[in-house]
C-alpha cells in the first residue's frame, strides 16, 4: 500500500492549531468582557434616569421628594438589578448594580454602586444623578465616557 497522502494530521499541525486558538481567545476575551461591563453600566444609567423621573413625578403628587425606593413602588430601598435588568433584592447573587437614594432636604441623590463583576468597572464605579439632573461618576473615567 502506498502512503503518499496520509489522511489526518500530525502532532504539530495540532500544536499549531491550539496555538493560534489560544492567541485568539486572549485577544477576544477582554473585548467581550469589557463589552459586557459597558453594557450594565447602560442598564445602571436607564434605571438611574427612571428613578430620577419617579422621583420627579412624586414631587407633582405629593409636594416633596419621596424619602425611600419602597415610596417609589420598589420592593425594597436599598434594591438590586441584575444583568437583564430586573429588580431583585439586594442580597441576591446575582446582583450587578445596588442602587440606593440619599434625601436631604426638597433634594435627593440617586446612587448606582456596581456589584460583583460589574465592580471591576474602574473607568466609571458608582454613577449617580441628584435632583437638579447633575450626572457624575466615581470612576477614572470621563463623564461624558460613563453616562
Amino acid at each position: 500500500m502506498n502512503n503518499k497522502h496520509p489522511y489526518g494530521i500530525t502532532l504539530i499541525e495540532l500544536v499549531i492549531v491550539v496555538t493560534l486558538l489560544g492567541v485568539l481567545i486572549a485577544t477576544a476575551l477582554p473585548v467581550y468582557q469589557w463589552q459586557v461591563i459597558t453594557l450594565r453600566r447602560g442598564l445602571a444609567r436607564v434605571e438611574l434616569l427612571q428613578l430620577a423621573a419617579r422621583q420627579e413625578e412624586f414631587l407633582l403628587n405629593h409636594g416633596r421628594y419621596a424619602n425611600s425606593l419602597a415610596a417609589l413602588g420598589l420592593p425594597q430601598s436599598p434594591y438590586a438589578i441584575d444583568a437583564r435588568g430586573t429588580a431583585l433584592e439586594a442580597s441576591s447573587a446575582e446582583r450587578i448594580y445596588l442602587f440606593s437614594l440619599v434625601t436631604g432636604q426638597d433634594t435627593f441623590k440617586l446612587v448606582a454602586t456596581p456589584q460583583g463583576g460589574q465592580a471591576h468597572d474602574q473607568l466609571c464605579g458608582a454613577l449617580s444623578i441628584d435632583s437638579r439632573g447633575v450626572k457624575r461618576s466615581a470612576g477614572s473615567g470621563s463623564l461624558s465616557a460613563c453616562w
